[in-house]
């Protein structure tokens, strides 16, 4: 009989819909466990005070949880739910500011999309507040849908703009060619007059 599961790669893919992909940190948030909660945050307390040694403390407490959760979740679940300084609190107009203008200096100055990891900290010296990182990308997308919105409704306005502009030249035009043809029939009679006269002249110097 065929085995036809697919371990590691081998083995016949089964057509279908691919599963949606569980959001990492909701996923740590449902199935850690309490003493799980106490291991991090009592080895971040330790990292903070050892001058944030080791560089990167989240693959050591990967180890530390028997590997239930990789490093990189256990770090955006760190920097946006479980580390106790997050301050929840609703933003500040200057904040919000604060954060448009970071995030348009970012992209300005570097080719690569913004690094909340180093806004976080920017944000946290300004104003003594340590937000996640997360709610800090959603003032940014929400200034960004803001501008789209503006900038799109700018160009409706100079698409508009522009259709009346045209519109106005070529009733302008249309004005202008019907009294130059009307010109032209008003002098067409003045013009055969003079010719006959100039023939008649012309006839009478003959004799």
């Amino acid at each position: 009989m065929e085995n036809h599961k697919n371990v590691d790669g081998i083995g016949p893919k089964v057509k279908g819909k691919p599963k949606k992909r569980f959001n990492i940190i909701n996923k740590i948030d449902k199935n850690i466990r309490e003493d799980e909660k106490k291991i991090i945050r009592d080895y971040m307390k330790e990292w903070e005070e050892k001058g944030r040694v080791p560089k990167n403390p989240f693959v050591e407490l990967a180890k530390k949880l028997k590997n239930r959760f990789n490093a990189k979740s256990i770090c955006d679940y760190w920097w946006n739910i479980l580390d106790p300084r997050l301050d929840r609190s609703t933003y500040s107009k200057e904040e919000k500011d604060y954060i448009c203008e970071l995030g348009v200096e970012y992209l300005r100055n570097s080719n690569g999309p913004i690094s909340w990891k180093d806004l976080q900290p920017k944000l946290e010296t300004k104003f003594g507040k340590c937000r996640s990182r997360n709610s800090i990308k959603n003032v940014w997308n929400s200034y960004k849908r803001r501008i789209n919105r503006t900038t799109k409704v700018d160009k409706n306005e100079e698409s508009k703009n522009e259709e009346i502009v045209s519109e106005v030249n070529g009733k302008i035009e249309n004005e202008i060619e019907g009294i130059t043809e009307e010109m032209g029939k008003l002098a067409s009679p003045v013009d055969k007059n003079v010719s006959s006269a100039k023939n008649e002249k012309f006839t009478f110097n003959t004799f």
